[in-house]
């Protein structure tokens, strides 16, 4: 059985890591770009889980 974190707790999780980075690199503007691009690709990965879970409970359905 695989525990499911709620994806509203996992947006939250990402943007309390953003901002927390965000605080971190305040004196480095440059890195930014790649804090965007790693946020985007989290926020990507926990989309395709949440509908990885829609398809896994459609299935059960049946």
């Amino acid at each position: 059985m695989t525990l499911r974190i709620p994806l509203s707790d996992q947006i939250a999780e990402a943007e309390r890591n953003r901002d927390q980075a965000a605080e971190m690199v305040k004196d480095k503007p440059e890195i930014l770009p790649r804090l965007h691009a790693r946020e985007a690709i989290v926020i990507s990965l926990y989309a395709y889980q949440a509908f990885e879970h829609e398809i896994e409970q459609m299935e059960r359905a049946r």
